[in-house]
């Protein structure tokens, strides 16, 4: 049989999938929905059991990936028919609390993304913009140890909520360290929690090793993680420790890599772009561009934005010295003005005596 294309697989998958799956399923309503999610679109099926309120999912495009490696599709049909009878979890038999924005705000939580690739999903929800990254709100339907399930907060749920987005972020950033908690550590605690045996005893103590003043951002799931350096007052904190300002290296979605600042912006960014090249996963890269962290300013912007402020403010001072002189000018020759009609009129006063 002639190897079928995406479009010939999926239509088989929806017209065959019952004749894989028990009885309980015959009178299954299926159905294939595109589903927008943080750096990914897919084909979703679902074969739904009337009267149930959520079933699983299973996705196409994945499993045609396997059709096409070579998988046969009698094995790929019982795969998807293994997703489509996993038991949802309680948490979700149920998701009328969903709409309750009373209950579902007890569950929001925030993300970061890249803005560009991710401006389909972007025009259907809320979102804050920060220069090419992008945050969103999620509700954390379940989690677990093999991960959780979420829905974003889109443009419809809102609207049925009843508020605006403004309550919505503010509700979302005072949730989200309780939904997803921060997680900081230096990078040689990392490595040295990961390879033991590469850290020596000498490393640990030497506060001038560079791993002692890198540190990791992400949240105790470390999933999504990135996020997490937008929680209140989390920079503020990272600032604390490493005594100044900070540079943020966008190490994917699930994690950040912060350093202290110390300027050589353009190689930083070459390092970051060189590796969502060749290490990260397309879906997973945050961005090719590094971020500062003034802390007097309190102000989280891209290093060229940083640069230019900080080029147009080293001109200030020339410029405010230059217009103090100008009015101390003017006040001279206001000055000027008012003194000398007195004199030429006490002039005139003792002529006529």
């Amino acid at each position: 049989m002639e190897k079928m294309n995406y479009d010939e697989f999926k239509k088989e998958v929806e017209a065959v999938i019952k004749d894989y799956l028990p009885d309980e399923f015959k009178d299954a309503k299926v159905s294939v929905n595109q589903v927008s999610k943080i750096g990914m679109t897919y084909d979703s099926l679902t074969v739904r059991p009337e009267g149930q309120v959520a079933s699983p999912a299973a996705n196409l495009n994945a499993f045609f990936e396997d059709y096409e490696d070579g998988k046969p599709f009698d094995e790929v049909m019982d795969s998807i028919a293994d997703v489509i009878q996993m038991e949802a979890p309680e948490q979700m038999k149920n998701m009328s609390w969903l709409l309750d924005y009373d209950q579902a705000k007890e569950h929001l939580f925030i993300r970061v993304s890249n803005a560009e690739t991710n401006q389909d999903l972007l025009d259907k929800a809320p979102h804050k913009v920060v220069d090419d990254l992008v945050i969103t709100c999620h509700i954390a339907v379940d989690q677990g140890p093999n991960g959780m399930a979420s829905t974003i907060v889109n443009n419809d749920l809102l609207e049925h909520f009843g508020i605006d987005e403004k309550q919505l972020f503010a509700d979302a950033m005072e949730k989200s360290p309780v939904v997803m908690p921060v997680k900081m550590d230096t990078m040689l605690n990392v490595i040295s929690g990961m390879m033991p045996e590469a850290v020596s005893e000498d490393m640990m103590m030497d506060q001038d090793f560079p791993g002692s003043q890198m540190m990791i951002v992400s949240n105790t799931a470390m999933v999504n993680g990135a996020a997490a350096i937008f929680y209140p007052g989390v920079m503020d904190e990272i600032s604390e420790k490493l005594g100044g300002d900070f540079v943020m290296l966008p190490s994917s979605t699930n994690e950040v890599i912060i350093v202290p600042d110390m300027g050589d912006y353009k190689n930083l960014e070459s390092m970051v772009k060189d590796i969502n090249s060749s290490c990260v996963d397309p879906k997973e890269q945050l961005s090719d561009h590094v971020y500062h962290y003034d802390a007097k300013e309190k102000l989280f912007e891209r290093t060229d934005k940083f640069e230019a402020r900080k080029a147009e403010k080293d001109k200030a001072p020339a410029k405010k010295s230059l217009l103090s002189d100008l009015k101390e000018k003017k006040a001279q020759v206001e000055e000027m003005k008012k003194t000398a009609p007195v004199k030429a009129q006490a002039k005139k006063t003792e002529q006529s005596l």
